[in-house]
């Protein structure tokens, strides 16, 4: 199923630069300046999905792409909803842990642990062998730790570690709670945001 990040002419204007096999891209609803995207060109699930040749390009983007936003904004951390976010096609949130009105000192601490789902401390290797294609889990990466929380208890139990929601009640973020459900007003600071991303995060 084609999906949004499938259809480059539909999103061309928000990358921010290509690889073979990656591109680098602005979205919607912007926790703060410097927050982007790593997509997969071709379509995947989940970046647990992702083909072993293709694993040296993926580290090497992922490391510029991290150096790039500390250099310009603040060190960030990476979140992955693998199945289950709200575009079904393989892509990283890259969020600086200093931000708009707010400070993360590590998000495993701060929003993994307090949740209460049981979670992995894993390689790249041991999370392509512990999940099948389609198996849904989250998975977060911050001071060079490798987190994967999955198999929660009820049928949603992913949206317990939605980092909107954690930046909305837990470090007071206002309006980036949904991407897709901004005011007017809200759209106008998310532009400012999305701009600022562009000028400043080059490649």
């Amino acid at each position: 199923m084609e999906d949004i990040f499938c259809q480059y002419d539909k999103i061309k204007e928000d990358v921010l630069y290509k690889s073979q096999n990656f591109l680098v891209k602005v979205g919607l609803g912007l926790i703060t300046p410097g927050h982007v995207l790593l997509v997969t060109k071709k379509h995947y699930g989940s970046f647990a999905d992702l083909p072993d040749h293709l694993e040296e390009e993926f580290r090497s983007v992922k490391g510029s792409l991290a150096d790039k936003i500390a250099e310009a904004f603040s060190i960030p951390f990476l979140i992955e909803c693998g199945n289950c976010g709200t575009v079904a096609h393989a892509h990283i949130h890259f969020i600086p842990k200093s931000g708009d009105g707010y400070e993360i000192s590590n998000i495993i601490r701060e929003m993994v642990l307090p949740s209460g789902l049981p979670y992995h401390l894993l390689s790249r290797q041991e999370q392509k062998k512990r999940y099948s294609p389609g198996e849904k889990y989250v998975g977060l990466e911050d001071d060079g730790v490798y987190c994967v929380i999955d198999r929660g208890h009820s049928p949603e139990w992913w949206k317990q570690i939605e980092y909107r929601r954690f930046f909305t009640e837990v470090k007071g973020v206002k309006a980036v709670r949904s991407w897709s459900k901004l005011t007017a007003s809200e759209k106008t600071v998310d532009e400012r945001k999305r701009e600022i991303t562009k000028q400043m995060l080059r490649f």
